[in-house]
């Protein structure tokens, strides 16, 4: 992984090997459902495509969809609270960008009015606030509890590289830069892509530990994974093996799925260039969730031909302990160890249900 080396860092432990038989042969989970948050048949509030979810601290989550209201589900309030209202006025929030906490109070910040909106534990306005302007390309949110800023750094000559920083406080710039990563196969040219996209493009992906201020990270390529303190010093590295080898009937199908997607909006040679940059292989990984205790969920390829999503869970000291399937379909919207926070489709519109990973 060529992440950059960050300040505080010492010479890394070496990566502990993972063969693609030991992740084969680690023991797998049932998934059950346990209950539902809440389904599109039923209220035309629940979020769905664009739905985004967040752990808030003390077993709390944020569910929310940008343009419709925050909910947070508590221990102590499982049917939610409701944070304010959405709209352009005094109190209210256009766009959640992020969600998270600060001591017993949410914020929300928004990405449309650039205010950081502050509401008490039942849900009350409380006060809003400036948000410092962002350079163009960064994003402001929430990993967990900690705030942070997402960068695009653009390069015609270089792979673009992803950064993320957290900052001193929610929504503002500056701060400790704590994952710098290329998206190697992206190069940009006033602002633009100047090179088109593979048809499975590898991407940096994260998880952060609030509790212990640390970052597992992945460029996604091959099954290759790391967790760094926010000072940069590695705490456990994993070296796996490289992704699945990309099939003809793979370009065609995932081909044919953008092409219907972009509604006539790319034109056949695009398409056609888009096969050509596509390599001999799927990444390896395509995303990390990290549960309030630590513990990683590690998800694989989306591979269009297989129908299901692999993922392996790995404890909070880098040992992969378990693994499981969810159809393709199917959108992982939060981990708990023991449990998984989906989007599945029941036909249109789609539920939101907690899943219980039990051992067979």
């Amino acid at each position: 992984m060529a992440l950059a080396v960050l300040a505080g860092a010492c010479t890394p432990p070496a990566p502990t090997p993972v063969a693609q038989a030991q992740l084969d042969s680690l023991p797998v989970l049932d998934t059950v459902a346990a209950s539902v948050v809440c389904s599109g048949a039923v209220t035309a509030t629940c979020p769905q495509r664009g739905a985004l979810a967040n752990w808030v601290g003390r077993g709390a989550f944020a569910f929310w969809q940008p343009g419709m209201a925050v909910t947070v589900y508590s221990p102590e309030r499982a049917v939610g609270a409701v944070l304010g209202t959405t709209g352009t006025g005094q109190g209210q929030y256009a766009a959640a960008f992020g969600v998270g906490r600060d001591g017993d109070d949410y914020i929300i910040i928004d990405g449309v009015r650039f205010k950081l909106l502050r509401f008490g534990a039942a849900g009350d306005f409380l006060e809003e606030s400036e948000a410092s302007a962002l350079r163009e390309g960064a994003v402001a949110g929430f990993a967990g509890t900690v705030p942070v800023v997402q960068e695009m750094i653009p390069s015609d000559t270089a792979p673009t590289r992803m950064t993320l920083t957290v900052p001193p406080s929610p929504g503002k710039p500056g701060g400790r830069v704590v994952l710098d990563a290329p998206i190697i196969w992206l190069r940009t040219k006033d602002k633009k892509a100047s090179v088109a996209a593979p048809l499975f493009p590898a991407t940096p992906v994260f998880a952060i530990d609030p509790g212990r201020e640390t970052i597992t990270s992945s460029e996604g390529d091959r099954w290759r994974l790391e967790t760094r303190t926010f000072a940069g010093r590695v705490q456990w590295a994993l070296e796996g093996p490289e992704g699945q080898p990309v099939s003809e009937e793979d370009k065609g199908v995932r081909r044919a799925m953008i092409a219907a997607q972009a509604a006539g909006q790319l034109s056949e040679s695009a398409l056609d260039s888009m096969v050509a940059v596509t390599g001999a292989r799927h990444p390896a990984i395509t995303g990390l969730m990290a549960a309030p205790d630590g513990t990683i969920l590690v998800a694989g390829p989306a591979i269009p031909t297989r129908g299901a999503v692999d993922y392996v869970v790995v404890s909070r000291e880098g040992r992969p302990t378990s693994r499981f399937s969810l159809p393709v379909e199917v959108r992982p919207l939060l981990f708990a160890r023991d449990s998984i926070l989906i989007q599945r489709p029941v036909g249109e519109p789609l539920e939101t249900v907690w899943m219980r990973l039990t051992a067979r």
